[in-house]
């Protein structure tokens, strides 16, 4: 009896650690999410700019490639930016990974010893 009552214990903190882990996790996620979507329309804007069917007078070239030295230097910020979260993520889903399964693991021997 006692012995359950301490295992139940041990679930509620693992399931208490794991939903901070996951919570982590999740705001590591959405940072990475937002980083790859701005990734994805930077890389749209650029396809954009020299999609024409008219050929392009000397003038618009200029613009063309004043735009897309601009978006190509906002790629490498936002790719500089993901690379910096990268190690964080990773991190911070392997906790969550192990949390998860520690609760699995606690749920089972208790649902066993009953």
């Amino acid at each position: 009896m006692k012995r359950d009552r301490r295992l139940e214990g041990f679930v509620g903190i693992a399931q208490l650690r794991s939903d901070l882990e996951l919570r982590r996790f999740s705001a590591f996620s959405q940072h990475v999410n937002a980083a790859r979507a701005e990734m994805g329309a930077i890389e749209c804007d650029l396809q954009r700019i020299y999609q024409s069917d008219a050929a392009f007078t000397i003038a618009e070239a200029k613009l063309a490639n004043a735009l897309s030295r601009e978006r190509l230097a906002a790629l490498a910020r936002v790719t500089e930016a993901l690379e910096q979260i990268r190690p964080g993520y990773e991190e911070a889903r392997l906790k969550a990974l192990v949390e998860i399964g520690r609760v699995e693991v606690l749920r089972r021997i208790s649902s066993v010893s009953r």
